[in-house]
């Protein structure tokens, strides 16, 4: 929002081009209304409507055609921002300047697949309705008032008149991701991004006027994370930008400050020689900033931005991205790491993040860990374990990480582990399954219970133990670690409360300080699921815990409502603590 500088800046570029197609326009002639009633076609529009039905639809936009403004400013049509011309959107863009800008999109979340026999029309019902070629409605207007006649204006806005000349409908009131001179921002109205270059859905970053004050304007990341304010309205400008009081072509106006009616513009003055002003425009860009445009010959200039630090966006780089500041390209992945989403990434959508990399035919147990120097940083999204004494550990998904190494600061050098980071999921499941087996003599049918818990606990005793790991965890865990975590489970589910490790004992079993050997299957789980007759575990008076870290002899045995079955051999916890290196081997041992 201020005056603009020497330095030009395009943001567009070639291969962003947007393509859009002029031809002779065809809104002079009329079709017949779509008489076969379907959920996506018109006359679904038409039973809503509490008013007459008008009996023909009047096409606006056929094909390539296109519908002008007065001076030719701006032009209406068809585009498809992606190079295959897969996509078709109904927009409006600059006419009158080589680089193709889109200022408005009509269908920005249905595009149309095929450009040939799509419209724009007039419907019967009175109200704009974008058509594909099956005559399906893809978007409309939500007048209630009926429209009779459609004008591009000379500002850029899309107006739909009623018989009496008032406008019953103006895309004005329904901004995308641009802000043009005349164009006001309300509590309703706000300002969304694409979701990349080539992809005008709605993307993650806004501009709306911050309620509950309506005083002032935010940026916020997925609607909910304020990353940058304005700050309150003096009168004259917004506290944090100043700029807007050098004076310039913009006149600013503000209706109704700090109340749910508010409404904020601005239009444009003629210059000091009399000359019309530059073409002008704020864009929410998909990088997260407000950016502000003034046309200059053949480039559009942007003289303004906030935040002016595009590493200041919230979320912008995605987990595991960091971002450098750099213009062209902010976000780069970490070392060892790609973007999750690579042609989004490419466009500029790099909300995907990165993700960690690994090499064809590699097998999660040939990584070898590793750390790899980042820098001095600054992030979100992770949390401190206190409990290290030796450097700082978090853990969790990084999130708008920032190198601040090449600003010179000063401060702890962050280390990333590039390695089989053990993320185990638990499958739960709340209730038995059946699972049947057929082919039983007389024809019946075995009916057998399943539970989760005794079937990988078997599952881990026979060594896979990737069986009951999640499979969306593809090579992201270190199997080594994995397969002690679950010996760890299976011991902590023994049907004898003397066969359970205490909690300090899993703690050093889990840190590798106690050597975990192979335990006994768990049958209790089991035989409550599957309702056999089971009165309980047994146990001689030799079962007990020794200081809190071992086990001492135990004989245990399962009861079945009268007859005694063994559990099969025991397990004991033997400690054998080497006193030089303060360290403590324990096994579990057979019984005989």
């Amino acid at each position: 929002m201020l005056p603009p500088q020497s330095t030009s800046w395009s943001p567009l570029s070639t291969e962003n081009e947007t393509q859009f197609f002029n031809t002779p326009q065809v809104s002079n002639f009329l079709i017949a209304s779509n008489p076969t009633p379907n959920s996506l076609t018109e006359s679904s529009l038409l039973t809503s409507l509490q008013y007459p039905i008008l009996r023909k639809s009047k096409v606006v936009v056929f094909g390539n055609s296109t519908l002008s403004s007065a001076n030719k400013t701006f032009a209406l049509g068809f585009f498809s921002p992606n190079g295959d011309k897969s996509n078709w959107y109904l927009g409006i863009r600059y006419a009158s300047i080589p680089v193709p800008t889109c200022v408005w999109v009509a269908n920005r979340e249905r595009p149309i697949k095929n450009l040939t026999f799509s419209s724009l029309e007039i419907s019967g019902s009175g109200r704009l309705v974008v058509k594909d070629p099956v005559n399906s409605i893809v978007w409309s207007s939500t007048n209630t008032e009926i429209g009779v006649d459609v004008q591009l204006l000379d500002s850029g806005n899309l107006v739909l008149l009623t018989q009496g000349g008032t406008v019953a409908w103006q895309s004005f009131d329904y901004p995308t991701d641009t802000w043009l001179p005349g164009m006001n921002l309300t509590s309703e109205r706000v300002l969304t991004s694409w979701r990349s270059y080539r992809d005008p859905s709605p993307g993650s970053y806004s501009l709306r006027l911050r309620p509950p004050n309506y005083g002032e304007f935010e940026l916020l990341f997925n609607g909910t994370v304020v990353y940058w304010r304005t700050g309150n309205w003096t009168g004259n400008g917004f506290i944090n930008v100043p700029e807007m009081l050098v004076p310039y072509i913009y006149k600013f106006h503000f209706i109704d400050p700090f109340k749910p009616t508010a409404s904020f513009g601005f239009t444009e003055e003629p210059l000091d020689n009399g000359l019309d002003p530059p073409l002008t425009r704020f864009q929410m860009d998909v990088s997260g900033q407000l950016q502000q445009f003034t046309w200059a010959t053949q480039t559009w200039n942007m003289f303004w931005s906030q935040p002016e630090n595009k590493c200041r966006v919230f979320g912008l780089c995605g987990a595991f991205g960091v971002c450098s500041g750099e213009a062209l390209r902010p976000c780069e992945c970490l070392a060892g790491f790609n973007p999750v989403d690579e042609p989004s990434w490419n466009y500029g959508d790099y909300s995907g993040g990165c993700r960690w990399m690994t090499k064809d035919g590699e097998s999660c147990h040939e990584r070898g860990d590793g750390f790899d120097k980042v820098g001095v940083v600054s992030y979100e999204g992770v949390n401190y374990d206190g409990n290290s004494t030796v450097c700082k550990v978090y853990y969790g998904s990084l999130s708008n990480l920032k190198n601040l190494s090449s600003d010179g600061a000063v401060g702890e050098v962050f280390y990333l582990r590039v390695q089989k980071n053990l993320k185990v999921e638990i499958k739960k499941q709340l209730s038995p399954a059946r699972r049947s087996e057929g082919g039983r003599e007389g024809g019946g049918e075995k009916t057998d219970s399943w539970f989760f818990p005794p079937w990988a606990a078997q599952q881990i005793i026979e060594g896979n133990v990737r069986a009951v790991l999640d499979d969306r965890l593809g090579c992201t865990y270190s199997i080594e670690q994995a397969e002690r975590v679950a010996l760890v489970a299976v011991w902590c589910i023994q049907d004898s409360e003397a066969m359970r490790p205490t909690m300090g004992m899993v703690v050093k079993m889990l840190e590798g300080v106690v050597e975990v050997t192979v335990p006994p299957a768990p049958k209790l789980l089991q035989a409550l699921v599957s309702g056999e007759s089971f009165c309980g575990i047994k146990a001689d008076s030799g079962i007990g815990l020794s200081n809190g870290s071992d086990f001492s002899g135990y004989n245990t045995r399962l009861s079945s409502c009268g007859s005694e079955s063994s559990l099969g051999n025991g397990s004991s916890l033997v400690n054998e603590i080497e006193h030089d290196n303060q360290r403590s081997s324990v096994a579990f041992t057979d019984q005989g």
